[in-house]
């Protein structure tokens, strides 16, 4: 199989790479399944996702009207997935809202209260606060 348009090796290669995010992402979280793990990496994780997903789309279709719908819907999935999805505290169980509206305050496996997370988080230790 002989690739000549650049398009068409750019969509064979997308496809490539987001077959392999998805199955390095499935075993990360299958080995790792601590909740502070999940609660730190899941939002870096997906937003690195959809930022790669979105480059090869804009590589394969190279047209400014595909950066706009790239930029508009693409900005809103990723903004509801960073935004809605929760993750449990007791058993790490990543949860996908069922309607937008509203979060999981519960885990639905386990009971446990559930957290959003967070892209970037600071050192979070105990102190006084008065930090110079």
């Amino acid at each position: 199989m002989v690739l000549k348009n650049p398009s068409s090796v750019a969509l064979f290669v997308y496809f490539g790479v987001w077959v392999a995010l998805a199955i390095g992402t499935s075993i990360l979280y299958a080995v790792r399944r601590d909740a502070a793990f999940r609660m730190r990496w899941y939002a870096r994780i997906s937003l690195l996702m959809s930022v790669t997903i979105a480059v090869f789309m804009f590589l394969v279709f190279p047209q400014w009207q595909v950066l706009i719908f790239i930029i508009i819907f693409g900005g809103l999935i990723t903004y509801l997935n960073l935004t809605k999805t929760t993750i449990c505290k007791s058993c790490g169980r990543i949860i996908q809202p069922a309607q937008l509206i509203h979060q999981a305050k519960f885990c639905p496996h386990c009971g446990g209260e559930t957290v959003r997370s967070k892209i970037f988080q600071g050192n979070q230790g105990a102190g006084s606060g008065n930090h110079v």
